[in-house]
């Protein structure tokens, strides 16, 4: 192929061969202006995952509480009816139900990471130690 002595890459009809090599492909396997380079790619507007269960978990719908109706949320009735069967008895309900409060941080237990005490003298020591010598690595 023809090579444009003003522009690198493009075709031309004068003389000069086009060379293909790093960075410069063949012309005929270069993407068409206007196309895209992945055509069966995900489309525009497509939703993830998270996004879908999200918008189905804040859709409303009709319960029914005695001899009144009313509408809520897909979550709240999930909730509803998880704290229903955990009252009812159902253990694998019991187990969801616990999950779901640890997640939303509703239990009231301690947490059993590291105590939040204050430190003593010889851990002060160490974390001081650690510290200058970070201080002098970075040059901060």
């Amino acid at each position: 192929m023809a090579r444009k002595s003003g522009r690198e890459g493009e075709p031309s009809t004068d003389d000069t061969t086009f060379k293909v090599g790093y960075r410069k492909p063949p012309q005929h396997t270069r993407f068409k202006k206007g196309q895209s380079g992945n055509p069966r790619g995900r489309k525009k507007g497509r939703r993830n995952l998270r996004d879908v269960v999200l918008t189905t978990l804040d859709e409303r719908i009709w319960i029914r509480e005695g001899d009144t109706r009313r509408k809520i949320s897909k979550m709240d009735a999930l909730v509803r009816t998880t704290v229903n069967r955990v009252i009812a008895g159902d253990p694998k309900a019991a187990g969801l139900f616990m999950t779901l409060m640890r997640v939303t941080n509703l239990n009231s237990e301690e947490p059993n990471g590291p105590s939040t005490a204050a430190l003593s003298l010889e851990d002060e020591s160490i974390l001081a130690n650690f510290l200058s010598r970070h201080e002098k690595k970075t040059g901060a």
